[in-house]
């Protein structure tokens, strides 16, 4: 049995991809009949989550398009949160680019709370305008 953790600042995916190379390698080697199992990978949760998120962010952005334009009744109004979502993003994932941050499910949480926070800014404005 082996175990392997990851270490601080590495990258989840990337660190289980190399461990999954790694293992279709020595599986060369193994006598005929003989492979390796696994027990547990974080892979399946870390893809899920990212799905998660990410459906998250899309039902969030139509969401918002389709609650202002209800609410405030103007082509112009629902434009301008849908463009703070999509400046936002670009924004945040250049800053964690040239950051070094890495997408993990903190990241992720805590984008999608920004964007919440962008559009309520966006909505406040347009109501004020």
């Amino acid at each position: 049995m082996l175990m392997v953790y990851q270490t601080a600042g590495s990258n989840a995916s990337e660190v289980i991809g190399n461990i999954d190379a790694e293992i279709a390698e020595m599986e060369k080697s193994l006598p005929k009949g003989v492979e390796f199992g696994e027990l547990y990978s974080t892979k399946d949760f870390l893809d899920a989550s990212m799905h998660q998120v990410i459906k998250t962010l899309f039902e969030a952005f139509i969401l918002v398009i389709i609650i202002t334009y209800v609410f405030l009744q103007d082509v112009k109004s629902m434009v301008i949160p849908a463009i703070s979502i999509v400046v936002s993003l670009v924004g945040t994932f250049a800053v964690m680019s040239i950051a070094g941050f890495s997408i993990n499910l903190l990241t992720l949480f805590a984008l999608v709370l920004a964007i919440g926070i962008v559009v309520d800014d966006a909505i406040i404005v347009v109501e004020t305008v």
